[in-house]
């Protein structure tokens, strides 16, 4: 299990044996990079820990542990974890501020903590077994125990397809689950294998049971019960007065959490370096780095960027180049970047499904892959990064869908339906027609009452919030994210009757919004939507697929400043048009963002991070490989298709051209098949039993105890030398 995932932890191996209990780690050294070795263990306290990411809080932990009469060996945060719990117990993980998942074996109450950070940035996967219990950071470590065989869970691959990822606490493995994001559990080593644990083992681990104890301790926007509706009319009364309006006070809470956030997330004994996408939370993040950097008397940091070759590239918008290079220059930092084609996105394809474990509905996640690569050969190990912030502070398009649906739903003839729609979904009117075709659930033909009255919608829509944000209460909460689900569903249709018929459309909401706030269904429409986005594609997707699997997958670690848990706290009490201006998106940070960077980047539009499908792996020249495994006789054989459908799909694929684009739906499903097609291939068809691996061979050091007189009570030795 260790050595499947050498790759997250290239910088040492150890494993600790006692009794029933295991725990293995491999580690990427960042903070105190001699002492902090794991399994790390108090023998005293008969504690053990293993402890994937980062308290960034731990100098201040430490010095209140001081205070309690705790000393220490080392100055890894990892000890501070573990004397956290030993003095506070369920109460310490609620002081942490930071990015982890932990195991925690404590030898006295002969239980096991699994422990994950409030907003789900590392990954912890669970398997209860009949008589047994495997957790690891990734599946293919659970997998390589050779206790669980994978399995496709079809409800999974369903919502896959309908949502990008499975929200909740499910894999697409079946009996494979997650460590809910903000979540610890407590497995009792006696429950294990006992009958109670037999009978209640598919019971949800944070539903808890008599023989597994869950709670969600936090979650990320722990103050989101502050932004009521009583609060969302007062601001709505007074964004109507001067949709300009400013609250310097929130601002300048805000910018101070911002500011705090970065400090504590450049603590590291080797160098920190940024992601720069050219865009507003990337570049701003960038510019509190040197500013920080300056404080402290060092230079600017090093960026690193992505950036795909051609001039399609450009003139399509999946190239930022020219953003990128303003920034560095205008910040003087040492910028970096990688330039990448098509060639290079097929050959790592593979490579990538390897790492997600999961099959992908769009193509993001390869780039990010060879970018932390790039960072790696680059000689680096841990960049801050800019995900979180478009989810806390308004920045998706999908809250202004939700916004414009909302507008037009005053006036269904409005003749501006299509103009508003093309206006937001301005990113795809170069290459497909699938941004506004995904809109044709609602967008009709106007009522054609001239310009004038185009005019007079297009200014009510984008600067007035006047009943915009009083969506009523009781309509349906998921409502901003029909239109993405709607639009999954019709790609569903190429799957197996089987998998289609998995699909429970109340479940999924079940499965979302158990990762919701308890009063979420109070909140304002952008503020449903904006839990909604964090819960069902944030954590799933964006920090998962995208992000941890693929920083991780060469050794690097990112670190989100926007998801420090006060600063989300901060941003939810924000007033909805400090989040959402009409159609214009982040307005407070913009305002944060003009004392630091040019304007022209303070202003910039969003737009999204994408990369190339159809180019790379579609059209008449699509690779090879690709064909193989869209061909007609696999398709037609394989177990998790509709074979005539998708055959249909495949050859529509390679007929695309820049004259004849694939839609926005098709495209994703056409990759959304040919990565279910791999997925199941690497994971499922080639799954054999793991080899069990000389630890002498992986470099692993094995911990042993002193000699004892092998009591009852003692785990210090196996149950056949007791």
């Amino acid at each position: 299990m260790a050595h499947s995932l050498a790759h997250r932890g290239p910088d040492g191996r150890g494993i600790l044996v006692e009794g029933r209990a295991g725990l293995a780690h491999t580690r990427l050294a960042v903070i105190d990079r001699v002492g902090g070795a794991q399994p790390f263990s108090n023998p005293a306290r008969g504690t053990t820990i293993v402890y994937n990411g980062e308290v960034f809080n731990h100098i201040e932990l430490r010095r209140e542990l001081e205070l309690e009469g705790r000393t220490f060996s080392t100055k890894s945060d990892t000890e501070v974890v573990l004397a956290a719990y030993e003095v506070w117990g369920d109460e310490a993980w609620k002081r942490f501020e930071g990015q982890f998942a932990l195991a925690l074996w404590d030898r006295f109450t002969r239980s096991m903590y699994l422990v994950r950070d409030r907003a789900g940035i590392c990954p912890l996967f669970v398997a209860r077994l009949p008589n047994a219990l495997v957790f690891a950071s990734e599946a293919k470590a659970i997998f390589a125990s050779g206790r669980v065989e994978p399995r496709v869970d079809f409800g999974a691959i369903n919502a896959v397809f309908r949502n990008w990822s499975v929200p909740g606490t499910r894999s697409v493995f079946e009996g494979v689950e997650c460590i809910a994001p903000g979540q610890c559990v407590r497995f009792a080593l006696d429950a294990v294998g006992s009958r109670i644990w037999r009978l209640e083992r598919q019971a949800a681990l944070d539903r808890g049971s008599r023989a597994v104890v869950g709670r969600t301790y936090a979650r990320l926007r722990d103050a989101v019960g502050e932004t009521t509706a009583a609060a969302t009319t007062a601001a709505t009364t007074a964004a109507t007065a001067s949709s300009s309006a400013k609250n310097p006070c929130s601002e300048t809470r805000i910018a101070e959490r911002l500011r705090h956030a970065v400090r504590q997330r450049l603590r590291a004994d080797i160098p920190v370096g940024a992601y720069l996408s050219g865009g507003l939370d990337s570049s701003l993040l960038t510019a509190l780095m040197v500013e920080e950097r300056a404080r402290m008397g060092v230079d600017p940091p090093t960026t690193f960027s992505i950036r795909f070759r051609g001039v399609d590239d450009v003139e399509q918008g999946f190239d930022e180049g020219a953003a990128q290079h303003a920034v560095a220059q205008a910040l003087g930092t040492n910028h970096r970047e990688i330039t990448v084609g098509p060639d290079r996105l097929v050959e790592t394809l593979e490579r990538t499904l390897d790492h997600a474990e999961t099959p992908l509905l769009r193509a993001g996640p390869i780039p990010m892959l060879l970018l932390s690569e790039f960072v790696r050969d680059q000689g680096m190990r841990v960049v801050l990064t800019g995900e979180g912030a478009d989810e806390l502070f308004g920045g998706y398009d999908i809250f202004k869908e939700a916004r414009l649906r909302a507008y037009l739903a005053r006036d269904p003839g409005s003749a501006m339906r299509q103009a508003l729609a093309s206006r937001l979904h301005r990113q795809h009117a170069t290459r497909t027609n699938g941004g506004i075709a995904m809109w044709s659930a609602f967008l009709r033909a106007g009522d054609g009452d001239g310009h004038a009255r185009e005019r007079e919608d297009a200014v009510a829509c984008a600067r007035s919030s006047e009943s915009v944000d009083e969506m009523d209460r009781d309509a349906d909460p998921f409502a901003s994210h029909m239109l993405r689900w709607q639009s999954g569903a019709w790609m569903v249709r190429f799957l197996s009757r089987e998998v289609r018929a998995s699909f429970d459309e109340e479940a999924l909401h079940r499965n979302v919004e158990s990762a919701m706030p308890a009063n979420w269904r109070d909140l304002d429409d952008l503020g449903r939507a904006q839990e909604l986005e964090i819960a069902s594609f944030m954590v799933p997707y964006l920090l998962s697929s995208q992000g941890d699997r693929m920083l991780m997958a060469n050794g690097v670690e990112g670190r989100y400043p926007y998801l420090d848990g006060a600063l989300a706290a901060e941003a939810a009490k924000l007033r909805s048009e400090e989040r959402l201006v009409g159609l214009r998106e982040k307005p407070l940070l913009r305002r944060i963002a003009r004392r630091l960077l040019p304007q022209e980047i303070a202003e910039r539009p969003k737009w999204p991070y994408r990369s190339p499908i159809q180019r790379a792996f579609f059209g008449v020249d699509a690779p090879e490989f690709v064909r193989d495994a869209l061909s007609s006789a696999r398709l037609r054989a394989h177990p998790l298709m509709d074979g005539a459908a998708a055959t249909r799909l495949a050859q529509r694929a390679f007929m695309a051209s820049a004259t004849q684009p694939l839609s926005e739906r098709e495209e994703m499903a056409a990759f959304g098949l040919l990565t279910l097609v791999l997925w199941h291939e690497r994971f499922v068809e080639r799954a054999t039993s793991s080899t069990a691996v000389d630890p002498r061979e992986s470099a692993i050091s094995i911990s042993e105890h002193d000699a004892c007189a092998c009591s009852e009570e003692c785990f210090a030795c196996t149950e056949d030398e007791r």
